[in-house]
């Protein structure tokens, strides 16, 4: 989700770059960069994948691209990445497709502990919506 880093480089070169590294066979990550002050932004983690997908990633090369592969190319794969025995179970749940935007989040899970979304904006809509 950046511009093009040479002035030659086409104007999608940094969504398109996924799907010619899947394509010649390149493990790689879709991932955010560090530190706190870019954690905000991981909320569109998903976003990217999705953009990856629309330029010719496949949807279980996007999907691998922000859980296991990321966990394989870290050196984590042992202990995160899928859901399998002996795991820590981190994960979340979703009315929908997890790599579209506009996709509601259920529930999340952080090493099998349900976590609390609430925040200050839900506290204050549920306090002061409307009663149906």
């Amino acid at each position: 989700m950046e511009l093009p880093t040479r002035r030659d480089d086409p104007v999608d070169a940094a969504e398109t770059l996924p799907a010619r590294l899947h394509e010649a066979g390149v493990r790689f990550a879709i991932a955010r960069q560090g530190g706190a002050r870019n954690a905000p932004n991981l909320r569109n983690l998903g976003h990217e994948a999705a953009a990856a997908m629309a330029h010719g990633l496949p949807y279980e090369a996007a999907l691998r691209a922000v859980t296991l592969g990321a966990a394989e190319l870290l050196g984590v794969a042992d202990r995160v990445g899928s859901l399998d025995v002996g795991k820590e179970a981190s994960f979340f749940i979703t009315r929908g497709d997890a790599l579209e935007p506009a996709t509601e989040v259920v529930q999340v899970f952080v090493q099998g502990r349900e976590i609390d979304r609430g925040n200050r904006q839900t506290r204050l809509m549920q306090k002061y919506a409307p009663a149906r």
